[in-house]
């Protein structure tokens, strides 16, 4: 997987305060995130950071959707 940091041509042309977003890339190529907005690069960055420290692979993931 990797994390793409972007910079919305819309947002740029529009003259919106927060342009910048990241995405996560599976292997395969498929989006599996899209973050919120940023007014700055830096933010994207640190947001990554923060979603990269606390990933632990040992997290449960709970499936409330599935009926037992």
């Amino acid at each position: 997987m990797k994390f793409e940091i972007k910079k919305s041509q819309a947002a740029a042309k529009a003259k919106m305060k927060q342009p910048y977003f990241f995405v996560l890339i599976a292997d395969n190529g498929e989006t599996v995130m899209l973050s919120e907005m940023y007014s700055r690069k830096v933010g994207c960055r640190r947001a990554i950071k923060s979603i990269l420290e606390s990933l632990n692979p040992e997290t449960e993931v709970v499936d409330t959707t599935r009926k037992y």
